[in-house]
């Protein structure tokens, strides 16, 4: 890890997670956040470690998750990067942290049904308000 990115990563509150994803989060945070800087809202970040079970072409998972969490109050956006071999992030915005938390109450089901059987633990989860934010 560069120490420009070390420091981003730090800057950012990201401590925790393996070299690769702070690398990853530390060169793309500002594009990670996309939007209008002036719109606030919350973002979910979940790191999950997959089994071999997990086939890389296949993103029916992601693509469900999207739609259920896109139909939900205060979506904002749900990216999902691979980030590894057997490691995905996944990031999802919300309008507010309430809204946020009611989504995934409602897409939990889903996630146990089609994320838990291919992960190899639970996802390392961060979270907290949007800061920045740019597009282009």
């Amino acid at each position: 890890m560069t120490t420009e990115a070390k420091h981003a990563a730090q800057a950012h509150g990201v401590t925790a997670l393996t070299p690769a994803v702070q690398e990853w989060i530390a060169s793309n945070i500002k594009t990670v956040l996309v939007g209008d800087p002036t719109e606030s809202s919350y973002a979910h970040v979940n790191v999950w470690q997959l089994t071999a079970e997990d086939d890389p072409a296949n993103v029916t998972a992601a693509s469900r998750i999207g739609e259920a969490l896109r139909a939900q109050p205060g979506f904002r956006s749900y990216t999902v990067i691979r980030t590894g071999p057997r490691e995905v992030v996944a990031v999802t915005r919300f309008e507010s942290q309430a809204r946020l938390e009611a989504a995934l109450k409602t897409i939990a089901s889903l996630v146990r049904e089609r994320v838990a059987p291919l992960a190899a633990r639970a996802p390392e989860r961060r979270a907290g308000p949007v800061l920045y934010r740019t597009a282009a």
